[in-house]
């Protein structure tokens, strides 16, 4: 096998890490959001996203990801 190949499918098992980690991500917010209907509370809190959003940006400045991609990858999350 060559190094691209490797390199492939090194990048295919942590996709479907990530992928599986969003699944659980997802299936958590939902129960939040559906916590949040009974209780009768904003579903959005901008306030919790921008700190999350900080956090965030710096934790992956100390892996060496800059804040536009953390911004842009976090954002679609939030979205779903």
């Amino acid at each position: 096998m060559d190094k691209l190949t490797s390199h492939r499918k090194q990048i295919g098992a942590i996709d479907k890490k990530i992928l599986a980690l969003l699944q659980r991500r997802f299936a958590i917010a939902k129960k939040i959001g559906a916590h949040k209907r009974a209780h009768g509370l904003p579903l959005l809190d901008k306030t919790r996203e921008r700190e999350l959003l900080q956090f965030l940006i710096k934790e992956g400045q100390k892996l060496g990801i800059t804040p536009a991609s953390i911004k842009s990858i976090w954002r679609a999350i939030l979205r779903e």
